[in-house]
């Protein structure tokens, strides 16, 4: 989501450094994230001319990302949109702040609620199950 794609047809990784533009597109009027706003912000990037559609992998990758951010930093289902830029942007961990633990589980469940809510916003159907 905050990193430029691989242009279709070229086999190499997509660029290490985010992108500040990509980043500060996240949710600009918004103080705290939840998990269908991710999604939301999910289905927005990958409509834009640079941002897909992705293929599986990179797609579930995609979610995992931050499905394990909001595992470890969400407080009563709400993540702070500004941690998240702080954390992709600088690359650290939130001042003062403990994370709670998680585990793999928790973060494929979340990934799996994310999806779920991308095919509802696209108008399709999905299977119980299905990621």
């Amino acid at each position: 989501m905050f990193h430029a794609n691989v242009p279709a047809g070229q086999d190499h990784l997509q660029p290490y450094l985010p992108s500040s533009d990509l980043v500060h597109r996240f949710m600009p009027f918004s103080t705290h994230v939840t998990e269908m706003d991710i999604a939301h912000e999910r289905v927005r990037r990958e409509s834009e001319p640079d941002g897909g559609p992705l293929d599986h992998l990179h797609e579930e990758l995609a979610r995992g990302e931050l499905a394990l951010v909001y595992s470890i930093w969400a407080v009563d289902e709400k993540l702070d949109r500004q941690l998240v830029v702080d954390w992709v942007m600088k690359e650290m961990l939130p001042e003062g702040k403990l994370a709670t633990r998680t585990g793999l589980l928790d973060v494929g469940k979340r990934s799996l609620r994310i999806y779920k809510e991308m095919v509802r916003i696209r108008g399709k159907t999905v299977a119980v199950g299905s990621a």
